[in-house]
């Protein structure tokens, strides 16, 4: 199923509804730096691809979600090492580097 997740939010990325910056998925969440265009609303966008991964791989997602905006680049930066590490944090991997759930661009 992560393949799956990686490559929806791929396809997103294709199509221009949101620019993946980061995408890390975990096995009890995911962490994402998303850009949407301006002519798409955030949470319009994140609806639509949780209920499209919902009705096609079956994912049960939790009604909310968090977001913040970085407000420059270095903590944009800070943000991205952060999320990196989550599998490190949790004992899945010892570097960052091997964890294979990761989209990037």
């Amino acid at each position: 199923m992560a393949e799956q997740l990686l490559a929806s939010a791929g396809h997103y990325h294709a199509q221009g509804r949101w620019h993946v910056r980061l995408f890390l998925l975990m096995p009890d969440r995911l962490h994402a730096l998303l850009a949407v265009p301006g002519n798409e609303e955030m949470a319009k966008v994140l609806k639509d691809w949780k209920r499209y991964t919902a009705r096609v791989l079956g994912v049960e997602w939790q009604r909310d979600w968090f977001e913040h905006r970085p407000r420059n680049e270095e903590e944009l930066r800070l943000k991205a090492a952060y999320i990196r590490q989550n599998p490190v944090r949790k004992g899945l991997v010892a570097g960052a580097e091997e964890w294979p759930w990761i989209l990037e661009s």
